[in-house]
């Protein structure tokens, strides 16, 4: 099954957090402590199912999402991440329901708009999903700022060496995921939208808005140069593609790119 986009962004936002690391452990005793309750308490089961979900760990995340639900029932954003994993899942009839249940307790959640936003894209009902995505943009433009969580240990290293002194270094590990990243994604969407419906200055205008939510996104970078390639500005995508191979280490050729720009292909 294809991943859905907010599980890619969390993946993507988390891809330095591994199984059985600082982190984890970190959050695995924060929920078994015993000195945390309430709102704490489900917020700590949030983090590490958010964790868990980025180390492809459905089922694990579902139960501490569960587990924040029961520790507080009012909590919007749980019911949120909960649909996610069980739309993720397959069942997108849950999913949607958990996504009302977030809007019936804060009418103006911009993450619950926009997880609506999402799944009436992936169901095809593109004008309900424009709305809602801009619905989404404008009530979490005030949390560009936040985080949904945001972990990061860091520990030196030794790496022995027998021809000299050892070599040592930092290893970090990183848990983070944005609201600015959500909000690129909304504005991902609403550009393919646009795309598919052949209104080109729109999409692009949408692809360089998410770049501004979110400069660092790979999934905003992939969908700007995927736009560039898709309206023959293949000069602008090849500065684009370029800056992301030597940020991340991935050459990423969209579709199409040899009919839209052939100088593209060096291999």
């Amino acid at each position: 099954m294809r991943r859905s986009i907010i599980i890619l962004a969390i993946v993507l936002a988390a891809c330095s957090a591994k199984p059985g690391g600082d982190i984890e452990s970190d959050l695995d005793q924060r929920v078994q402590a015993g000195g945390l309750s309430g709102a704490a308490l489900a917020d700590a089961y949030v983090d590490r199912g958010l964790l868990r979900a980025a180390t492809k760990n459905p089922d694990g995340a579902l139960a501490d999402f569960n587990a924040a639900i029961a520790t507080a029932p009012n909590l919007a954003e749980a019911y949120v991440w909960r649909g996610v994993i069980t739309g993720e899942k397959g069942d997108k009839t849950s999913a949607r329901q958990d996504y009302d249940r977030a809007l019936a307790i804060d009418p103006d959640y911009w993450f619950a708009h926009g997880a609506v936003g999402l799944a009436l894209a992936e169901a095809g009902d593109d004008d309900a999903a424009l709305a809602e995505l801009a619905r989404a943009l404008e009530l979490g433009q005030p949390h560009r700022g936040e985080y949904f969580v945001r972990e990061v240990r860091q520990h030196q290293i030794v790496q022995p060496s027998r021809k000299g002194p050892p070599a040592t270094g930092t290893s970090t590990q990183k848990l983070s995921v944005a609201a600015s990243d959500h909000l690129a994604l909304y504005r991902i969407v609403r550009a393919q939208i646009f795309l598919k419906r052949g209104d080109k200055d729109a999409a692009l205008a949408e692809s360089r808005a998410a770049m501004a939510e979110s400069p660092e996104s790979l999934p905003a970078q992939w969908n700007l140069v995927r736009i560039l390639v898709a309206l023959g500005q293949c000069e602008e995508a090849w500065r684009q593609m370029d800056a992301i191979g030597k940020s991340s280490g991935i050459m990423f050729y969209p579709p199409k790119a040899k009919d839209q720009c052939p100088d593209f292909v060096k291999v």
